[in-house]
């Protein structure tokens, strides 16, 4: 038997929030050649404040103000005592509510962070930012999401694009993608060869907020290599572009290693048997981070299980229109929802009560599947 020597990697995406005078931390734990770890450290100015098990994405770490000048970090442990170096001190996110998106974006980037996804509503003054509140911490140049109140003019046009990233003509001829906008936008889309030569054109008028679709693939779309759609957004005078690259294939979906994703606030993450082939498991914190993730992982062998309660089936109808090749495992509490999230496309459909090990024997099974 080998001993295993190599340190795992660092806690990421780390957030503080000030909840009820104390500082909540959560994170998503740093892969390790083993597939698991023992536990993450908190450290306040090197020194432990709190260790938090494989079951824990998250934890109090004590009291905490906005005059707390204590610097924090993590570290990660995995099973045979490797400890990884620690994270980057955590930055000051600085107060955003009420604030405009420009005036928001001015000052995530003076604290080393910056503007990620933005979405509408709550109440107030129209275009200004109502959340979050009570972000008070996150990690070095980490995207923060915001909330804007519906109407206004938006000085800055923020356009958002996320589909699959692998198709297979032969399976489907339409191409999913959800598309976020925080103001009404001319929407193009542009499909272009491998070699570069135009193929097809789309054209939409949109709405502020997401937005689910589907695009006829062309019959050109035959012959396998890497496509590219050139997404762009134009709103008064301000134009923005994104490009997706699309791996058009026959026969075996080129894979990734496998990733699952969990999708719930009260939903834990599955613990696999020791001696198990572990997969990575990534907790998204809401819709946006739920698709991106997706468009990120290997499709047709990602799996993703969903807290149907809380997110609702419509969200699991998005998730496979934009990802058919995805892989569902939908949780709820009423056999009712169960029922329309399965139609809705979810590949399996379990009571929120399943045990754990039932949930990770069911996960092992899907990514098995050809």
């Amino acid at each position: 038997m080998l001993r295993d020597v190599q340190a795992p990697a660092a806690p990421t995406n780390v957030l503080g929030f000030l909840i009820g005078g104390h500082l909540a931390l959560s994170w998503t734990p740093g892969a390790d050649n083993s597939g698991t770890y023992d536990y993450v450290r908190v450290l306040a100015n090197g020194n432990g404040v709190g260790d938090f098990g494989v079951d824990r994405t998250g934890g109090d770490v004590g009291p905490w103000t906005t005059r707390d000048s204590r610097v924090f970090t993590l570290r990660e442990t995995d099973a045979a005592g490797n400890t990884s170096a620690p994270t980057d001190p955590l930055r000051r996110v600085p107060p955003l509510a009420g604030k405009t998106l420009d005036a928001a974006e001015s000052a995530l980037n003076a604290a080393g962070l910056r503007l990620g996804h933005v979405t509408q509503g709550g109440t107030g003054r129209p275009g200004t930012i109502t959340s979050p509140t009570n972000l008070v911490l996150a990690s070095p140049r980490m995207p923060i999401d915001v909330t804007v109140v519906p109407g206004g003019n938006f000085t800055k046009l923020v356009f958002h694009v996320v589909s699959a990233k692998k198709l297979e003509p032969a399976k489907t001829h339409k191409l999913g993608a959800r598309i976020v906008l925080t103001r009404k936008a001319r929407v193009t889309a542009v499909l272009y060869s491998p070699l570069r030569l135009k193929l097809a054109t789309w054209r939409f008028s949109m709405k502020a907020g997401p937005t689910i679709v589907k695009l006829r693939v062309p019959a050109q779309v035959r012959r396998p290599g890497l496509y590219s759609i050139r997404w762009t957004a134009a709103a008064g005078g301000d134009v923005v572009t994104r490009t997706i690259t699309i791996r058009v294939f026959r026969g075996k979906n080129p894979t990734q290693p496998a990733q699952v994703v969990v999708v719930g606030s009260t939903v834990s993450s599955p613990k696999f048997p020791l001696g198990a082939t572990k997969p990575k498991v990534v907790k998204a914190a809401g819709e946006d981070s739920a698709f991106d993730a997706a468009g990120a992982g290997s499709n047709g062998v990602q799996v993703m299980v969903v807290d149907v309660d809380e997110f609702g089936v419509r969200f699991v109808h998005d998730l496979h229109t934009v990802f058919p090749g995805l892989r569902m495992v939908a949780l709820s509490r009423s056999p009712k929802t169960l029922a329309k999230a399965s139609k809705a496309g979810a590949t399996i459909a379990l009571p929120s009560s399943v045990p754990n090990s039932v949930l990770a024997d069911v996960i092992s099974r899907l990514l098995r599947e050809p």
